[in-house]
């Protein structure tokens, strides 16, 4: 069947959001604003990048790299965070905290935002409209999230040198991903806040303790004590909430995760299938919501 000729396409959606939302962007190279001409960002330094088919945005000084964060990967996720439970009580609970924090309007930063399925989840949850971007060096994901276009935007682009002008977002999100914490406080607003999800000591237990059981040399439990104490750093009044309960997960939920989480990348399926039959049918969510405002940061 024929794609409708009245349905825009998703470089169009990305355009229109552009054309919603100016003066957000900044070049990375002089760092001047950038501006939407044609189908292309450009800069009063020309500077350009221009909108891929796919619908996508290209900024960052990297090339692109091989990584193992592929799209059957990305795919394997969006299932787990969007068609599975196992991820519910932690949309619940960053819902609740957005709800507090945001007003009408507000801009939020996923980064590290993968196939975007947060922001997506969060966008139709939340009770206000919101200004929603994703930003991820792996092309395969930021693709993937593009199925999403017109609701947010999704960009190829670095933690380190983020295209985000200074001062412009609200809300940073850092879910289970690295983090460049002086970026964060560049482009955050003097009232803006990051709430950073890390796992917990016991995330993903049971996966760890069967690997543990079949022979594979395993840490048992997760350390996340150095990524603490680097929030700490730069949000020495930080607050914190813990996530910990049991998600029940079906056979096809648990090959999913297992085909999502790096515990399990190198498992071949003969392997992954032994791991799963002596799985309990209850995983553990054991995560930490750090919790930092920018005005007390140092």
């Amino acid at each position: 069947m024929s794609e409708s000729p009245n349905k825009k396409t998703k470089l169009a959606l990305s355009l229109d959001w552009l054309d919603d939302h100016p003066n957000i962007f900044q070049c990375i190279h002089c760092h001047a604003a950038l501006k939407r001409v044609g189908s292309s960002l450009v800069c009063d330094n020309r500077h350009q990048f221009d909108g891929t088919k796919k619908g996508y945005f290209y900024l960052s000084k990297q090339a692109t790299q091989q990584t193992d964060y592929d799209k059957i990967l990305f795919e394997h996720r969006r299932y787990i965070i969007s068609q599975s439970s196992f991820y519910t009580p932690l949309i619940q609970t960053l819902t609740n905290l957005l709800n507090k924090y945001l007003c009408p309007n507000s801009v939020v930063l996923d980064a590290g935002s993968g196939e975007g399925s947060y922001l997506h989840l969060l966008n139709h949850a939340l009770g206000l409209a919101t200004t929603l971007i994703g930003v991820d060096l792996a092309k395969e994901g930021v693709q993937l999230a593009t199925s999403y276009n017109g609701e947010l935007l999704s960009l190829v682009a670095d933690l380190a040198n983020l295209p985000i002008q200074d001062k412009k977002v609200d809300v940073i999100l850092s879910i289970l991903s690295p983090a460049n914490y002086s970026e964060f406080k560049r482009v955050l607003k003097e009232e803006g806040l990051v709430i950073k999800i890390i796992p917990e000591s016991n995330y993903l237990i049971e996966i760890r303790q069967a690997l543990v059981q079949l022979g594979f040399d395993i840490q048992e439990k997760h350390d996340n004590q150095a990524v603490v104490e680097k929030f700490q750093e730069a949000f020495p009044d930080f607050q914190s909430q813990l996530i910990d309960e049991k998600i029940a997960l079906s056979h096809d939920a648990l090959n999913h995760l297992l085909l999502m989480t790096p515990l399990t990348w190198h498992l071949k399926q003969e392997e992954r299938e032994n791991l799963i039959a002596i799985l309990p049918k209850q995983i553990h969510l054991h995560l930490v919501i750090l919790i930092g405002h920018k005005k007390t940061a140092k």
